[in-house]
């Protein structure tokens, strides 16, 4: 291969990269022919996907579907921001995302924005007139400002900007503008926005308050600085407002002199420690929401009460916020009032947009108007006196359909859901491919020949590739910790082992057939199979002698050309190789090269630079086409345009030509018989260049077998059925082929095996519905064993919802695995990657840019063809996007899930039909608005409860502080050791510093109103984590009620009710038994003895399975605790 390639040969005669609007293979060629008709050019569409797209033929505010009607009446709110008229004699809040207009005197509040449908209102704010009311509303897409006049009528926007989110607004004194916190979207999304000041006129010029921010933090929150709440002195030369660091830290009023832009400190940030001795999770000592009084003289503020309890009913919270008054001429400060509402300046500042709820002084000075308690008070200034300003509210909303999947699992014998590294043979005749863990081999075009999987039934099979005269396959196979080399002799069946000394990946033979090449990575238990610690060796295909050609490289599958060049890509470059972080195995966008090499290793050549999160790439035989799998689907890039090194910008449509092949999923492309030839799911497609698109696919004839074992007799137990709320009797459960047959009193005579459960209590299989169990090796060499997956199991959980995960499309095939019987662990459901396009994060650069609900189709596409059921939808930027993906997940059946946020952002995704959430309401306590609302909405509420009070006191500390995780029995068998090691958590609180059963008792009132709670260990200590959830929702909820949320009310969240989470004939035969109650305490779970899943039986301790087969679990190809020091049991 030269510098310059021969540019004669024609090309695929494709446009630029765009997205395809229609579907399916039939019209593929026509779209690839079609591509000028596309809505967005590249540039365009990476814009919009990362400044947030929000159509003008799109009402954001409409109810969509078979709308729900919300209807109550209420006397207390969560989180109300509150503001008095100039001459206080009403005042104005916002609930449930209305505005209210209440008479200072309290009565029945009136809502001023009910006919905005489901758009969001809140924060406002009254002119100084009395006329004008300004508020967010997010009506037009985003949360941007707004005008009303004071009884509701003339609703019009004063600045709006789907790229930033507008909050906090403040009248300027003479009421020519408004001041307010924007929001703005960063290249990482609004979860990481960068927070400004702002001021608007009301011809709606907008300009930014301070020019330049200063930097604040350091490591994961680094960022500019936030500023937030300003308040205006009454000459309106002066602004005070709240600073703090990127991460919440540090929180202080600062005062702006709008004259001449100086800036000076008002009061101090958090207190320091010495120099050598620091809290991990030290508490915030700052201050926040400052609003000078109109007089100019006082400002008043919140801070912190050390040492202060507040209780809420029969729950103490060891936290007071108290309202303070600094009197500006002589420094002296005051407590006005105390408690007040709880201050969030402890909590992940993404997840919230208002530090606490909005007040206001009354224009005489003599007071101040206020939420506390879900009331409106008045607090007097001389007195401390407190008054409650009773008022009662109509909540009436009609919301859209719920995005809801019902139906059954799928336990049929099945296609793999996912095809990986399919090739064909150089004759044409033969097809491979890797799935549930084995390799396959079928005929091409004849009769429906299939050969069994070639790996042993104890190991995984990957990397599949025949010799150039197709007369041999040669594979990996792998037990975990070391891999061999094979060769299936395909005319035959013996199989033969070149090298077995080490783990290899993505093999390729030479053209001549006389050697295999791989990477090469040392053997060993503890190995990163992630990290650029891997050769490119050549291996003799006669007797597997070695040769090492390069070192310290990343693995990705190979390539070879005509003339004998090996090509890869690689994740650097030499100016951009320290921007990979390879102890987390990510990537921060620089840029990926594909290179060759001569077939002795020298030579390397940069033959394409492709920017942004390439998955694969595979360079044709001639060297002219460069295949790319990047966001999900494959492009044919033709580098003979280029002189040299080509640029493949798939993000932007910069560079040489590259045309889209699929738009449903598209992976694992590699070139063999004059084709490239990838995979779509369970499809395996074909195209020959000049064929113009997609020329074959075909569905792969391999099929997943679940086990189906025998008739099993379950007796003397005492069942908790959770179909009903009945206690608990002794009773028989009677299983056959998997599935549950009778329950209570049984004729078991004819039952294959029978165990006696007397004095045993058995409950459905638990469900963990955030368990990120897919984190590891993400390039996809995947071995037959899991200790996540086995820990999880061994919990008592025997199904578990990964909502997202970066290991995206291989967790796919782990999914398989399991249920093919390949691996040991509990029913699977992977969503893969989360649905996020913003810029510069991994998932953003692996997504299309989601400006339209066709996109938005695409994605949910792809993920229901992998077998999610349950999307995630993350962060996006703006209402549209939020609501596209419910649309697509409805038009499919699915349900949707997302990450909580502020308590309006996650109201306004109740309202637009999705299922549920995840993470907790920071908001504490909850009162019956909220509650009530998410309740009647039949939302599920997935508080993942042992990760509450992230960043500054994670609520893991509580669980983890009260044993070391080295003495709990069942982790020190299982974790490997470094990793145990490296999660041990020694800080120790008392309960009541943490939120966690405010938490608990809110989702308690949601699940009384008529909503759900799911259960999620998040991936934190596999396992026990889910646990941990368990018993952080015990502070707040009978243990009948978690175990609802751990079993029924998950499986619901799923669409999965009619399979899982009872125990009842016609169910599948999954099932936890205990050796004690857990309806007496739920900390009884952790006495689990038995895990039944399908019908097959484990010990609980080692996973040996004890029915209808006695197999012992076996080697763990990792290093544990025991296998460290000794110590196990």
């Amino acid at each position: 291969m030269g510098a310059k390639r021969n540019a004669s040969r024609p090309f695929l005669q494709f446009g630029p990269v765009s997205r395809f609007v229609k579907s399916g293979l039939a019209c593929i060629a026509a779209c690839l022919a079609a591509a000028a008709l596309n809505l967005f050019t590249p540039a365009e569409a990476q814009s919009l996907g990362s400044t947030c797209a929000v159509p003008g033929d799109w009402d954001v505010s409409a109810a969509r579907g078979k709308t729900r009607l919300i209807q109550f009446e209420t006397d207390e709110g969560t989180d109300m921001s509150v503001d008095v008229s100039p001459d206080s004699t009403w005042l104005v809040f916002d609930l449930v995302g209305h505005v209210y207009r209440l008479p200072v005197t309290g009565g029945r509040a009136q809502s001023l924005t009910q006919d905005s449908g489901i758009a969001l209102n809140y924060h406002p704010r009254i002119s100084p007139d009395g006329r004008t009311i300004v508020f967010v509303s997010d009506r037009a897409g985003n949360d941007n400002l707004w005008l009303m006049d004071a009884d509701g009528s003339n609703p019009r926007p004063l600045l709006l900007d789907s790229r930033s989110r507008m909050v906090e607004p403040v009248w300027l004194p003479d009421g020519t503008g408004v001041l307010f916190t924007r929001l703005h979207v960063t290249s990482y999304g609004i979860y990481r926005s960068e927070d400004r000041l702002w001021k608007v006129t009301l011809d709606g010029q907008a300009e930014p308050l301070l020019e330049k921010d200063q930097p604040a933090g350091t490591g994961r929150f680094a960022g500019s600085e936030r500023l937030s709440w300003p308040s205006v002195t009454p000459d309106g030369r002066q602004v005070y407002f709240g600073r703090a660091d990127f991460d919440g830290s540090n929180r202080e009023v600062h005062r702006l002199d709008l004259a001449n832009g100086n800036r000076d400190r008002v009061t101090p940030g958090d207190l320091s420690e010495t120099c050598c001795a620091s809290s991990a999770v030290p508490d915030i000592t700052g201050v926040a929401a400052p609003e000078v009084s109109p007089d100019g003289r006082f400002l008043a503020f919140v801070r912190k009460l050390p040492g202060v309890s507040v209780q809420y009913g029969d729950i103490e919270l060891d936290s007071a916020t108290g309202l303070w008054i600094r009197d500006l001429q002589t420094g002296q400060e005051r407590l006005l009032m105390a408690p007040i509402t709880p201050d969030l300046m402890n909590q992940h500042p993404p997840w919230q947009v208002r530090v606490l709820p909005g007040y206001d002084w009354a224009a005489d000075g003599e007071s101040i108007f206020l939420s506390e308690g879900g009331k409106v008070r008045r607090v007097w200034l001389e007195t401390g006196a407190v008054e409650t300003i009773e008022f009662v509210a109509e909540v009436r909303r009609s919301i859209s359909e719920q995005a809801r999947r019902v139906g059954k699992l799928d336990t049929q014998p099945r296609a793999p859901r996912l095809i990986r590294w399919p090739t064909l043979s150089e004759d044409g005749q033969w097809l491979a491919y890797a799935a549930a863990g084995d390799v396959w081999l079928e005929s091409v075009s004849g009769p429906a020949v299939l050969k069994a999987p070639l790996a042993d039934i104890a190991n995984t099979a990957l990397s599949p590739a025949f010799s150039p005269d197709s007369a041999q396959l040669a594979f990996v196979e792998l037990d975990g910790a070391r891999s061999a080399v094979s060769v299936f002799e395909i005319a035959g069946t013996s199989v033969r082992v070149l090298r077995n000394d080490a783990i290899y990946f993505g093999l390729r033979w030479d053209s001549a057939g006389e050697f295999v090449y791989a990477f090469r990575y040392p053997p060993g238990l503890d190995w990163r199979p992630e990290s650029g610690l891997w050769s490119l060796v050549r291996i003799s295909a006669a007797d597997g002698a070695i040769e090492t050609l390069l070192t310290n490289q990343f693995a990705n599958p190979l390539s070879v050309t005509t003339d004998g060049r090996i090509g890869f890509h690689r994740p650097w470059s030499p100016t951009s190789r320290d921007r990979y972080n390879t102890s987390r195995g990510t990537l921060v966008p620089e840029g990926r090269e594909y290179v060759t090499v001569s077939a002795d290793g020298g030579d390397l050549r940069i033959e394409a630079v492709v920017p942004g999160v390439v998955q694969g790439a595979a360079l044709s035989p001639d060297g002219r086409q460069l295949a790319v799998e990047q966001r999900q689907d494959i492009y044919l890039a033709d580098l003979a345009q280029a002189d040299g090194a080509a640029t493949v910008d798939i993000l932007t449509g910069g560079g040489v030509d590259a045309a889209r092949l699929s738009n449903d999923g598209g992976y694992y492309a590699s070139w063999s018989a004059g084709a490239l030839v990838f995979a779509s799911a369970a499809e395996i497609r074909s195209l020959r260049p000049g064929a113009g698109g997609v020329t074959s696919s075909r569905t792969v004839k391999a099929r997943i077998e679940p086990p189906r074992p025998g008739t099993l007799a379950l007796t003397n137990g005492r069942i908790i059925t959770m179909a009903d709320r009945a206690p608990p009797e002794p009773g028989s459960i009677l299983i056959d082929g998997g599935r549950i047959v009778c329950v209570g009193d049984c004729d078991f005579s004819a039952a294959e095996h029978a165990i006696d459960l007397k004095g045993a209590w058995i409950t459905p299989g638990l469900i963990d519905m955030h368990a990120h169990l897919h984190r590891g090796p993400a390039i996809g060499v995947l071995g037959p064993k899991s200790y996540r997956h086995a820990l999880t199991l061994a919990y008592g959980f025997t199904t578990a919802n990964d909502p997202s995960n970066g290991m995206r499309k291989w967790s796919v095939a782990l999914t398989d695995m399991i249920d093919a019987g390949k691996m040991v662990g509990p029913r699977t459901i992977s969503n893969t990657e989360a649905i996020t396009t913003y810029a510069e994060g991994v998932n953003g650069q692996n997504l299309d840019p989601l400006v339209s609900l066709d996109v938005a189709r695409d994605h949910v596409t792809r993920k229901r063809r992998l077998g999610g059921i349950l999307m995630k939808e993350y962060r996006n930027c703006t209402r549209a996007q939020r609501q596209w993906i419910v649309e697509a997940a409805k038009e499919q059946g699915l349900g949707v899930t997302s990450e909580n946020g502020n308590l309006n952002y996650t109201l306004s995704k109740v309202m637009d039909g999705q299922t549920g959430w995840e993470h907790m309401l920071i908001n504490v306590p909850l009162y019956r608005d909220i509650t009530e609302f998410f309740g009647r909405a039949k939302a599920t509420y997935s508080a993942t409860i042992s990760i509450s009070d992230y960043p500054h006191a994670n609520g893991l500390d509580m669980f983890m502080s009260r044993q070391d995780i080295l003495d709990i029995a069942k982790l020190r068998h299982w974790y490997p050791g470094l990793e145990l090691l490296a999660r041990r958590i020694f800080v120790s609180r008392p309960q009541t510093h943490y939120t966690i059963p405010l938490i608990a008792r809110g989702a308690a009132h949601i699940k009384q109103a008529g909503g759900t709670v799911a259960v999620g260990g998040h991936g934190e200590i596999f396992g026990a984590g889910g646990l941990w959830d368990m018993q952080a929702l015990a502070t707040g909820m009978s243990p009948r009620q978690v175990l609802e949320a751990a079993t029924i009310d998950g499986a619901r969240f799923m669409g999965l009710g009619d399979d899982l989470g009872t125990i009842e004939a016609g169910k599948m035969a999954d099932l936890a038994v205990f050796d004690a109650n857990p309806l007496e305490t739920i900390d009884n779970v952790e006495r689990v003895k038995l895990v039944i899943k399908g019908g097959v039986v484990y010990d609980a301790f080692t996973l040996d399975q004890l029915w209808p087969k006695t197999v012992p679990y076996g080697f763990k190809p990792w290093r544990t605790i025991g296998d460290m020091t000794g110590r196990d049991h």
